[in-house]
């Protein structure tokens, strides 16, 4: 190849390249000006997007102000102002949102082709609206049927009416509607007429546009009613000769669930929702299949409440007990509990413990989680009584947590056989103790106490001669309303072994206690308002003498154990009472010395042996060798639980003694000595600290347990705590590590500036539960207002009395008076 054909050739590629590195470049100031085009119309799409996104919030911002009005009208001043203004009285209220349905409420979407879809609308039975709203409250009308309400309007107008007529309509004209639910499109309505064809339950599904009548054992047979919901105030209904009879025709309360194997009604795409009836002939089961199934017992039930698959209920003939029944899908008839809280105050070794399962009076609210609520208007059980199921031992005893809350305490969770429950209390004044508070109550002279007729004093005896009723009393400033004192009570004789009295301080009454010649009786009272200061009473009709009455200051035992005994702290010289934080309601107790502390006198119940056990509380601020508790017999056998050298130090003659971690020296601690299989462990904070050398046998005959202090008989210096100390329990369970993180978590937030604890107000008899499963907020209602709880804190509360219906679903609030079912 020539030089000058290798150089045309160079030439010739030189040229093609420049003439394609012009036509890239080309192409590349063509792409920019379509680069440079797609930037303006992106910043336009932006600026618009960013307008639509503003209009958006501003929407929301619309809607937020409106679901707070919507809210507020149905909030207790709102609902009760509308329905003043309707000259509406309920019985039973039920806010239903339609979004907790099966399908999230899409059954309302569906129902064009129903005949209530269709009816004529501005009507005395139906409003202005025809679509189902998305929430409903739902009111059981004194002295007529129910009427449905639109709360998808803050104004709250009449959706729908059922009105009452014959006795061949779908609410006859004598109709006692007695409680309301409702669930994937099915509204359930109970009465108790106790007549014929009255009375029962009524079931109405807007979805498939039905009507059916349960009504009860009085006849052997049910009804359906001709036509659909549009028929409902029109003369009209057939026979069901099928059975399918529910246990009584006086309906008490009435709940749905959806079960996990719930069928699909073909009819609304819905599951079929199983019922649970209450009646005052027992408690019976529509299953989802339509069958129905009856209890055993055949009982009074004045409540009950699904739990997941378990059935919550009481009896009020059994009136110590709640029942739970689990696996409520699969009983057949004739089924039983699997197992039961027992009344609280009765003796026995069941636990944990509940309140008195007493007629209308108990309240339920089922919260997730195997919690559930009770409460009782009754005492020593009113108040409120949170439970977590744990594990079961058997029928009758379970591990699980209870807490109990009323207007004077909050106990904090109490774990399984709970054994004591103290420093709970919100009353910041001081404690005292030491010195005896009654005059002349060895009756040395017959001076002070005033003696009905049948009671006389001499020769260092009070004696009652059988024949008339009376009291013998005095009054007293060293009594104060709301404290509590330890009474001890020596009967000299009794000439008939027959008999009962019982000892009154300021109104408060004790239990009743039998008579036996030469016995003392010593219990724990908590002071009423009015009344003789201290009384004595009797029923007995045979002579008998007392020789000795002594009063004391002392702090209550507030488990269930405490109610059942009658037990507590008694109070050695005084102990300060302050809160735990800034504008916090609990008390912690400190000024602890050799002088001043708290003691347990009768320390049985401790005696746990080598089994599992568990001692935990709260610490504020301990020092380098604060002792929280110490028992001992007074020769050296025993334990002392402290802070010793910074650390959880658990030194003890009975075995397991732990010497390791740290314990904080600022601010609240959580502290726990448990044993669990024979493994002494020390947590703080709900984090394991330590394990003790072997296990400790907690059985210690005739000791004393103290608070603050260390016992002198044990070794070392008599350490007490300077610090404060609050919410300590005992209990023959030892926590789980989930229990441990809950009971953590829950009563830290007790120990924050401002947290509120107890009943809003001075009534500790429950009206009202309601929980509230979108917020997780638990609303109770009182003579004093609604208090709303978050778990164990208050969280707000009202002052306008609720007297007997709550009913929440997200933030909206019904609350509405009503008569005695």
């Amino acid at each position: 190849m020539t030089l000058m054909s290798t150089t045309s050739k160079l030439a010739t590629s030189v040229d093609q390249l420049t003439g394609e590195a012009n036509v890239t470049k080309a192409q590349l100031d063509a792409k920019v000006v379509l680069v440079d085009a797609a930037v303006v119309t992106t910043q336009a799409e932006q600026t618009a997007t960013e307008a639509a996104r503003d209009e958006a919030a501003a929407r929301a911002t619309d809607a937020e102000t409106h679901l707070a009005a919507v809210k507020a009208g149905v909030t207790y001043q709102g609902i009760s102002a509308i329905f003043a203004e309707k000259a509406v009285t309920a019985v039973d209220v039920f806010v239903y949102d339609t979004s907790l349905d099966s399908d999230g409420g899409a059954w309302r979407k569906r129902c064009q082709h129903t005949s209530w879809y269709n009816e004529p609308l501005n009507t005395a039975e139906r409003g202005a609206r025809r679509e189902f709203p998305a929430v409903a409250v739902i009111i059981a009308v004194a002295g007529d049927a129910i009427t449905i309400y639109d709360a998808d309007d803050p104004m709250l107008p009449m959706w729908m009416v059922f009105p009452r007529g014959s006795t061949t309509h779908w609410f006859d004209s004598a109709q006692d509607v007695t409680c309301v639910s409702a669930l994937n499109s099915v509204v359930c309505v109970g009465s108790k007429f106790d007549e014929e064809n009255r009375g029962g339950l009524r079931v109405f599904n807007f979805a498939s546009d039905t009507g059916q009548h349960f009504a009860g054992t009085y006849q052997s047979y049910n009804w359906y009613y001709a036509g659909g919901i549009a028929q409902r105030g029109i003369t009209g209904r057939t026979y069901n000769g099928s059975g399918n009879l529910i246990v009584d025709r006086r309906v008490t309360d009435v709940t749905l669930a959806a079960l996990p194997d719930a069928p699909i009604d073909l009819t609304t795409g819905l599951p079929v929702p199983t019922i649970a009836v209450s009646t005052l002939g027992g408690v019976s089961i529509i299953k989802n299949s339509g069958a129905v199934v009856n209890d055993l017992y055949a009982r009074s039930v004045y409540r009950l409440e699904f739990a997941d698959s378990s059935l919550v209920w009481c009896p009020t003939s059994n009136p110590e007990n709640w029942f739970i029944t689990d696996k409520i899908g699969d009983v057949e008839d004739g089924w039983v509990f699997s197992e039961y809280l027992r009344r609280e105050d009765l003796i026995g070794d069941d636990y944990p413990r509940g309140p008195q399962a007493t007629s209308a009076n108990n309240r339920h609210a089922y919260l997730g989680d195997s919690i559930f609520a009770t409460s009782n208007t009754v005492a020593p059980s009113a108040g409120v009584f949170l439970y977590q199921r744990g594990r079961a031992v058997s029928f009758n005893k379970n591990e699980g947590l209870i807490a109990k809350i009323t207007s004077t305490f909050n106990s904090g969770w109490m774990l399984g056989d709970i054994r004591g429950a103290f420093l709970s209390s919100v009353d910041s004044s001081p404690l005292s103790g030491g010195d005896e508070i009654t005059t002349n109550g060895e009756f040395e002279t017959d001076t002070v106490w005033v003696k009905d007729s049948g009671w006389s004093i001499e020769g260092g005896l009070a004696s009652y001669d059988g024949a008339t009723y009376g009291s013998l009393s005095q009054q007293n400033s060293g009594i104060q309303a709301g404290k509590t004192y330890r009474v001890t009570i020596s009967i000299g004789t009794n000439a008939s072994g027959a008999g009962q009295f019982f000892v009154q301080l300021k109104g408060a009454q004790s239990g009743q206690y039998n008579f036996a010649s030469g016995t003392s009786y010593t219990f724990y009272l908590t002071a009423g308002s009015s009344g003789n200061d201290i009384g004595i009473y009797s029923n007995s009709t045979f002579p008998f003498t007392i020789a000795k009455i002594s009063v004391l200051g002392a702090d209550l035992d507030v488990s269930p154990r405490g109610a059942m005994k009658s037990a507590g702290l008694l109070v050695h010289g005084s102990i300060i009472r302050e809160q735990v934080a800034s504008g916090a309601e609990l008390s912690g107790y400190r000024g602890f010395s050799d002088l001043n502390f708290l003691s347990l006198e009768n320390t049985d119940a401790l005696d746990t042996g080598s089994g599992d056990f568990s001692y935990m509380g709260w610490v504020f601020n301990p020092s380098i060798y604060d002792t929280f508790l110490s028992r001992s017999d007074g020769a050296g056998l025993g334990w002392y639980l402290q802070r010793g050298n910074g650390q959880f130090w658990f030194s003890s003659t009975v075995g397991g003694s732990i010497n390791a971690g740290a314990i904080p020296d600022t601010g609240w601690s959580f502290i726990c000595l448990s044993q669990n299989n024979g493994v002494v462990s020390g947590y703080v904070n709900a984090a394991l600290i330590g394990t003790g050398l072997g296990s400790a046998n907690m059985s210690i005959p005739n000791s004393v347990l103290t608070f603050g202090i260390k016992r002198p008989d044990l070794a070392g210096a008599i350490d007490t705590m300077t610090g404060k100390m609050a919410l300590w329990r005992f209990s023959a369970t030892a926590p789980t590590p989930e229990q441990f993180r809950k009971i953590y978590e829950d009563e830290r937030k007790l120990f924050q500036p401002g947290a509120q604890c107890t009943l809003y107000g001075t009534s500790d008899a429950v009206t009202a539960l309601a929980y509230d499963p979108k917020t997780n907020l638990l609303h109770i209602g009182t003579s004093a207002g609604r208090s709303t709880f978050d778990g164990l804190q208050r969280v707000a509360n009202t002052e306008t009395p609720v007297t007997t219906a709550i009913s929440a679903v997200n933030g909206l609030i019904a609350e509405q008076w009503r008569h005695d079912r």
